[in-house]
């Protein structure tokens, strides 16, 4: 599967930040730039925080997003993300 994911688009990964944490639906709310808010389905949902930074992809078969990191401090910029 991550062989998979390497060889995606850049355009395929997101960065977000976790504006809620609904454990019952398994699902968070992210927040991708500044005006679109997405919920995406997820068994993390017990340790993510809101204010978590997440890089979010989408899966280009049915459109569906999944988380593919998380982590309390600010990941590196989308720009270094695409340079590795």
């Amino acid at each position: 599967m991550i062989e998979g994911l390497l060889k995606k688009n850049p355009g395929t990964f997101t960065y977000g930040t976790v504006e809620a944490v609904y454990e019952a639906l398994q699902q968070v709310q992210v927040r991708l730039r500044t005006d679109i808010l997405i919920r995406v389905q997820t068994s993390l949902t017990g340790s993510l925080q809101a204010g978590d930074t997440v890089i979010v992809a989408e899966n280009d078969q049915d459109q569906s997003k999944f988380i593919v990191q998380y982590s309390r401090k600010a990941l590196p910029s989308q720009g270094t993300l695409l340079l590795i």
